[in-house]
């Protein structure tokens, strides 16, 4: 039983505490504390290091995506952009030319255009296709 590797595998988790991101420490410990294992069996350094290698191999092309896949955090959107692609009623008919109009989007009123120079009548569902400034940008649905 070689000690020397147990060691190992903890200064790379230390290693891999103090460097926030990189991941790559872990895999190394992983591999250490398998080349640990396998000084049970063998006393061959050289052995006990290609299980280091290709655990540390295996870890970093298998364990890493599958640890990001479930840590990435999901991206939400928020605050304007949740109302892009939500429908609205429009309580002022839309007029491009007088730049006026009203949409109730979400229960909030927001000044609108059309995307098409069409006028939207007062009661049409609309669909928000973007957000420019304080003014929403939508179509007729």
């Amino acid at each position: 039983m070689d000690i020397r590797w147990l060691i190992f595998a903890v200064l790379f988790f230390i290693i891999e505490i103090l460097t926030p991101g990189i991941f790559l420490f872990s895999c190394f410990s992983i591999g250490a504390i398998m080349a640990f294992f396998s000084s049970y069996f063998t006393k061959s350094v050289i052995l006990q290091s290609v299980v280091f290698c290709v655990f540390s191999v295996i870890s970093i092309y298998l364990l890493r995506p599958l640890l990001f896949k479930f840590f990435t955090p999901k991206w939400h959107k928020t605050n304007v952009n949740s109302i892009i692609g939500k429908i609205g009623i429009v309580e002022e008919d839309i007029n491009n030319k007088k730049i006026m109009g009203l949409v109730k989007v979400e229960n909030e009123l927001w000044r609108a255009v059309c995307e098409c120079d069409e006028i939207i009548p007062k009661g049409s569902k609309v669909e928000v296709i973007k957000v420019e400034g304080v003014h929403i940008v939508v179509k007729k649905v």
